[in-house]
């Protein structure tokens, strides 16, 4: 997960309410079943994943760019 945007944590706190929401009473009573697990996947891949192309699409369009730009220009004084 890139940096761009600063959703990396967030995107982790939401799979641990997800993973807790959908594993808890399985967990409490012995090992989860391979099933549960999926199902968070399941729940939390697509976000996941848009969240990444938007990140790939401000690296590629927006970042890029700008980290390219030879010109350092300076902020012009107000008048």
């Amino acid at each position: 997960m890139s940096p761009v945007g600063g959703v990396g944590i967030n995107l982790a706190i939401q799979d641990a309410v997800a993973a807790a929401n959908i594993l808890a009473r399985a967990a409490a009573e012995g090992p989860v079943p391979v099933e549960l697990l999926a199902k968070v996947q399941r729940r939390r891949e697509w976000p996941t994943r848009m969240m990444q192309a938007v990140q790939i699409f401000v690296q590629n369009r927006i970042i890029s760019n700008v980290l390219a730009m030879t010109d350092r220009s300076r902020a012009r004084p107000s008048r």
